[in-house]
């Protein structure tokens, strides 16, 4: 027998064991792909969906503007402040423990600074704002860039 012809029976065969062994490991491997809480979190997310589809609905939307190591929170111009309650979550996609909360505190002019100086890591940031004003809620989210 030639040496190719060798050569390729060890390929083919080769192909064939590695081809059986994939079939036999995609078969014992176990995919959850649903949730034991699945209708839980499925009501949970749709609760999220009506608090950001309100928000839009009912220009409720919260307006962030970076400038000199302080973040300005400008919320709509007919609101009761004191009525506003809520967090606000700091959520760094870079590094999970970079993530942080604090409380909404709004002043009398519909306005909160929050200082992120060099304390908060530099890059980008996603600003959630999960708020409740008359027993409503609502949610916002920005993306910003700390530098």
């Amino acid at each position: 027998m030639k040496r190719w012809a060798v050569g390729i029976t060890v390929l083919y065969s080769t192909f064939v064991i590695a081809v059986i062994a994939m079939v036999i490991f995609m078969n014992n491997a176990d995919f959850d792909l649903v949730d034991e809480n699945y209708y839980e979190k499925e009501i949970k997310y749709q609760q999220h969906i009506d608090k950001v589809k309100r928000t839009f609905d009912e220009n409720m939307d919260i307006s962030i503007r970076y400038e000199g190591n302080k973040l300005f929170l400008n919320f709509s111009e007919d609101l009761n402040y004191s009525d506003c309650t809520g967090k606000i979550f700091f959520y760094y996609p870079a590094f999970k423990k970079d993530d942080f909360k604090i409380q909404m505190n709004v002043n009398s002019l519909g306005k909160q600074i929050i200082d992120v100086s060099e304390s908060v890591a530099k890059g980008n940031w996603i600003i959630k704002i999960d708020w409740e004003y008359n027993n409503t809620s609502y949610y916002s989210e920005e993306t910003i860039y700390i530098d």
